[in-house]
């Protein structure tokens, strides 16, 4: 949010638009920060309610095991929310959270959405491993 709002307008007149590619890095940025900032909710309420930038960030999940499906679940709903919350660019957001085999505190996050660059929708991928018990989120190699 805040890079969208200290970056300069393109110059309409040079025909400097957005391209594809540095939409899906200005909102993969975006999504880095929500899940690296902690809500002050807990899980089972910020699922439930809270919409207020006071809110902003996913809840601490340190509590959960990434090697418990019902576990994974919960943060998949989750992540879902804080995107469909605070990341108005991404429509139709599709959020995967499964076991990493690398690493038992490591849990793989693929998110499918689609994206308005100019009059098109286009679909983006991002792939993130989210470390449970750390809470912190960082690009898949």
């Amino acid at each position: 949010m805040f890079e969208r709002l200290a970056t300069e307008m393109p110059d309409q007149d040079n025909g400097m638009l957005e391209t594809t590619q540095s939409l899906q890095r200005s909102i993969g940025q975006e999504l880095h920060r929500l899940f690296n900032t902690r809500s002050p909710l807990g899980l089972t309420a910020y699922v439930a309610g809270g919409n207020t930038v006071l809110d902003y960030g996913v809840p601490d999940f340190s509590s959960l095991s990434a090697q418990s499906t019902p576990d994974l679940e919960r943060l998949q709903a989750a992540l879902a929310v804080a995107i469909s919350r605070y990341e108005p660019r991404l429509v139709n957001a599709l959020v995967q959270v499964n076991a990493s085999h690398e690493r038992k505190g490591l849990a793989l996050v693929h998110i499918t959405a689609d994206a308005q660059l100019g009059q098109e929708m286009h679909r983006i991928e991002f792939e993130m491993l989210q470390d449970v018990v750390a809470g912190s989120a960082r690009n898949a190699p």
